[in-house]
């Protein structure tokens, strides 16, 4: 048996490791885990899936080769987008937002070359089915064009599409609210994506959803993307009248206009281990198939379009199931109990059986991480691991340098 003084010295080497491996310095440790976390999860079926009420419409790389849009700068792609977006408001969704910004128009060059699309915009918004988006990163914001903004009744449908990354560049969160100043004092302003999940839900139900603070949630990706329809398909489906197919597919559904294309605005986010091929998301054609040499199923890209982002974030406010952390005394609680069970197992085993032990453990916790992760509930991943293996080896070297030897 070892003396007090010995188990002492080892629980002080211990919960020192454990406080040196759980604090705060090391919490971008922690984003690595939910990362890790949605690679193991994709290993077994019955991840979860999009929201099948969650729509993209894609500016696409087919979008740049199909007649009405190729060889012509995306400025003035503002006249077949007006015949697609008043099809799409005849099947009457619930809600449009555009993940996309005309800062720019060539109406000073071609008077009224953007008429029909800013009608369509009024006609979208009077019916409270429209949201356009601004960003801001530095001092001045980057926002529609006046015309725009005037065609959709000013500021109340015009939302931040910003996204903050993690500390290490990795879109694991999402914003629901921003902090603004301006000659009316301090307000809050509702993200693009929750301004669309209170227009998705309904007025009576809007209850349900969190409160609209300058705050965030941790995303909850699905095993694949948004059902996803090309611009290009859906402007000739649009010329060729086929009403039919826009009630089919957009009746009711929350729609995002976005850019999902090969090289601009794609974001690393924390399912970027996997993504899967964008033709995977295609949703049906109206009538073009899609273009062949576009897409491949072998290529999966580490990076996300960021309409995806948004359409997720979306689904997770209106389904109520974003990931939730475990809490503060969780997070310690379970540092110090593996602590406390890497010392006991190093100070009474044997080295070689103390590190069959520490990786039945090591198992066990990963199961019970990911049995959690399905239950949207991030346990801390990697912290604990650290300590087992950290505390395991700091002991087993002071018992085997000092103790047996005093021995």
């Amino acid at each position: 048996m070892y003396r007090s003084r010995d188990w002492i010295i080892a629980f002080l080497i211990a919960f020192g490791i454990a406080l040196a491996l759980a604090s705060p310095w090391l919490a971008r440790v922690e984003g690595l885990g939910v990362d890790a976390l949605y690679w193991l999860d994709r290993l077994y079926p019955g991840s979860e899936k999009p929201n099948a009420d969650i729509v993209v419409v894609a500016i696409d790389e087919e979008t740049y080769r199909r007649d009405g849009f190729r060889d012509t700068p995306r400025v003035m792609w503002t006249q077949p987008m007006a015949r697609t977006l008043n099809a799409i408001l005849d099947a009457e969704p619930k809600v449009i937002g555009f993940d996309l910004i005309y800062p720019t128009t060539v109406d000073p060059h071609v008077p009224g070359f953007d008429r029909a699309f800013l009608r369509a915009l009024r006609r979208g918004a009077d019916a409270g089915r429209i949201v356009l988006s601004e960003v801001q990163h530095q001092e001045l914001p980057i926002r529609p064009f006046a015309g725009q903004r005037f065609a959709v009744r000013g500021a109340k449908n015009i939302r931040p599409a910003n996204m903050s990354p993690d500390g290490d560049g990795i879109i694991r969160h999402y914003p629901m609210a921003f902090r603004t100043e301006g000659k009316e004092g301090v307000g809050v302003l509702p993200s693009l994506g929750m301004e669309l999940a209170m227009r998705s839900i309904g007025e009576d139900d809007r209850a349900k959803l969190p409160p609209v603070v300058p705050d965030q949630f941790l995303l909850n990706f699905p095993d694949g993307d948004a059902p996803t329809y090309s611009l290009a398909d859906l402007y000739d489906c649009a010329v060729a009248g086929r009403d039919d197919f826009f009630r089919a597919h957009f009746a009711g559904k929350t729609l995002l206009l976005g850019a999902v294309l090969d090289v601009e605005d794609r974001l690393l986010s924390a399912k970027r281990f996997v993504n899967r091929p964008e033709v995977t998301s295609f949703a049906p054609r109206c009538l073009h198939p899609v273009m062949d040499g576009l897409y491949t199923t072998k290529f999966a890209r580490d990076t996300l379009s960021g309409v995806y982002i948004h359409a997720t974030a979306i689904a997770n406010l209106v389904d109520r199931n974003p990931l939730k952390r475990a809490g503060k005394t969780t997070y310690w609680l379970v540092a110090f109990i593996a602590a406390a069970f890497a010392t006991l197992v190093a100070m009474r085993l044997k080295p070689a059986v103390g590190a069959a032990v520490l990786c039945f453990i090591v198992g066990v916790w990963i199961l019970a991480s990911m049995a959690a992760f399905r239950s949207d509930l991030v346990l801390p991943f990697y912290v604990p691991l650290m300590i087992l293996a950290g505390v395991f080896a700091a002991v087993s070297s002071y018992r085997t340098a000092v103790v047996d030897q005093d021995r």
